[in-house]
């Protein structure tokens, strides 16, 4: 077992009706992202799929309650709380640190997400194999929001400019905080 990207995002979901539609229309821009990097078996295709635990209830209602998960053919899975939302990816934690080509197409895959919930911030931490990461993640499912989650991250472990910063590392953890636009590419406005 390696050590994965783990992605957090603040979010600004006021528009809870037509989200389903909004998390449908990213199908043209994500899926063609991450067939740049996950190999389908033959027979697989790209496709949502809803945490089952919270079928016959509202989508506005199963995005309410916490740690609502939505995953992408088993492999990226994007989880909703108060404020936040959790993405864990198939990307090794070392592979995004050192291969350009893989860190800029989650960036994008990252960023195109961020536009339809309206994010303004993403932190890209190695997943649970860093405590500041495993703590940020508990608290997140805790309910703990954004703020507070970041500002603990600051507390306990270390930001960097880069991702070759990070890589220079001994240990090669730390994170690194990507500001965004937080504006929808797909409606032209904020969530």
């Amino acid at each position: 077992m390696g050590t994965d990207v783990l992605t957090i995002m603040d979010s600004n979901l006021k528009d809870r009706i037509s989200l389903k539609e909004k998390i449908e229309n990213l199908n043209s821009i994500v899926f063609p992202l991450l067939s740049e990097l996950i190999i389908l078996p033959e027979d697989a295709i790209w496709k949502w799929d809803y945490d089952p635990i919270f079928e016959g209830i509202s989508f506005a209602e199963w995005i309410d309650s916490l740690g609502a998960g939505i995953t992408i053919s088993e492999v990226l899975t994007i989880s909703f709380f108060n404020d936040t939302i959790s993405l864990t990816s198939p990307i090794r934690w070392h592979t995004f640190l050192t291969n350009k080509q893989v860190s800029s197409v989650w960036k994008n895959i990252i960023s195109t997400i961020a536009n339809v919930f309206g994010s303004t911030m993403a932190i890209y931490l190695p997943d649970q194999s860093w405590k500041p990461a495993t703590n940020a993640d508990n608290r997140i499912w805790e309910g703990v929001l954004f703020k507070e989650v970041r500002k603990k991250l600051h507390e306990e472990g270390e930001s960097y400019n880069t991702l070759e910063e990070i890589h220079s590392l001994l240990d090669g953890y730390g994170y690194f905080e990507d500001i965004l636009r937080g504006i929808s590419q797909l409606s032209g406005d904020r969530c």
